[in-house]
């Protein structure tokens, strides 16, 4: 007969062996619920980029897809993986396991826990029954064997769902790596995450009133066959669209004509959209009609020409050119700029206008700027086809 010493010490062991079964079949179910995360988790992330991509990566949807995944790869770790750890098993139900996965046990580990859990009236046969389930449970290696192959098969199963994910990622889509990026990259901001972007000129402005300005838009990270300037003219006011046109280096250019007032504009292709921009109209002076006077060199022995509202100069070299500049509203001075960057004063006339003049020594190009009172600067425009007024920065040739 066993002594009291001892009988405790089996009793012990048998609810040791009991304890690590009970853990191995946790970490089983732990490993189920992750390759059910994994394989869960891959389904959602494509369809967050398919999401992504749809939306144009928007920094809308870029902050929403943030959030939602983040929420849903939480929920569903709970669920799959957290949730199975929460139930509670007894000594009994584990026992019960054991038996199931083990039939050479023939019910021992159950009588065991029986004679250990009750008063018996014959220690001497509550200890043989222990000893016969701890010989039992010697046998089948403590039932370490139950998981062994089960746990091989959830390990392999998780890693060639990790593999696939990689596989997807590296040699799928582009658009799988730009929304993992734009998903997990936290430290970057939203406009940044984004792999498409139209970048806009001149975006926020201010322009005076009456005349034209020019939006060039460049697309990076694609391609589209066709671009448009959206504009209204208040917040209640419906969108107007205006085409652009493609530009030999890819990006686009368009003209926006004589501007009432001040607006709203962004530029759209291929679903793209760039944030929204403020053209600012104000009250300022630009050139409504342009006079020229050449004073041809001494040794050509030519007169003076005069040229009413001119802009294109070509003479010959060394002649000295006069303009005259009749601003559509009063500008205290102005000056010309050259290709070269120098910058010639304009003097105010009494009547109004004003005037300077340059030495035409090479091939280039020169532009008039009057200026205002205000704050405010007409800002750079292209050339305009009109017979009319040119803008105050036009470029003419010189």
């Amino acid at each position: 007969m066993l002594g009291a010493p001892e009988a405790g010490d089996r009793r012990t062991e048998l609810t040791a062996i009991i304890k690590q079964v009970r853990r191995r079949w946790r970490i089983k179910l732990a490993m189920v619920g992750l390759v059910q995360w994994l394989a869960a988790a891959i389904v959602l992330l494509l369809v967050a980029a398919y999401a992504l991509e749809t939306f144009k990566f928007t920094p809308e949807a870029i902050v929403t897809g943030r959030i939602t995944t983040g929420v849903l790869l939480v929920a569903l770790a709970g669920w799959f993986v957290v949730r199975p750890q929460w139930r509670q098993v007894d000594d009994e139900r584990v026992a019960l396991y054991l038996e199931e996965h083990e039939p050479s046990l023939d019910s021992v580990m159950l009588s065991a826990l029986d004679a250990h859990g009750a008063e018996s009236r014959s220690l001497a046969l509550t200890n043989r029954v222990i000893e016969a389930a701890l010989e039992r449970c010697q046998g089948i290696d403590e039932g370490r064997r139950i998981e062994r192959q089960p746990m091989r098969k959830y390990a392999a199963v998780a890693a060639a769902v990790v593999a696939a994910a990689v596989a997807l990622v590296l040699l799928g889509p582009g658009f799988v790596r730009h929304a993992l990026s734009a998903l997990f990259v936290l430290s970057r901001p939203v406009e940044a995450a984004a792999p498409y972007r139209v970048d806009v000129t001149p975006g926020d402005a201010t322009v005076p009133k009456g005349a034209d300005q020019t939006i060039t838009a460049q697309l990076h990270g694609f391609d589209a066959g066709e671009a448009a300037v959206l504009m209204r003219g208040g917040p209640d006011a419906a969108f107007e669209r205006v085409p652009l046109v493609r530009r030999e280096d890819g990006g686009y250019e368009g003209m926006l004509f004589d501007l009432p007032g001040p607006l709203e504009y962004f530029v759209e292709a291929a679903g793209v959209r760039s944030r929204t921009f403020k053209l600012d109209v104000v009250e300022l002076p630009y050139v409504k009609q342009l006079d020229l006077e050449y004073v041809f060199p001494a040794y050509t022995g030519l007169p003076s020409r005069t040229i009413e509202d001119g802009g294109d100069v070509a003479v010959l070299g060394g002649t000295d050119v006069r303009v005259k500049v009749t601003p559509t509203m009063a500008a205290p001075a102005g000056r010309i700029i050259l290709d070269d960057g120098t910058s010639l004063p304009l003097a105010s006339n009494a009547d109004g206008t004003l005037g300077g003049g340059f030495k035409a020594a090479k091939d280039g190009f020169y532009r008039i700027e009057p200026s205002s009172s205000t704050r405010h600067r007409a800002r750079p425009s292209m050339p305009r086809r009109t017979t009319r007024s040119t803008s105050c920065r036009t470029e003419r040739r010189r």
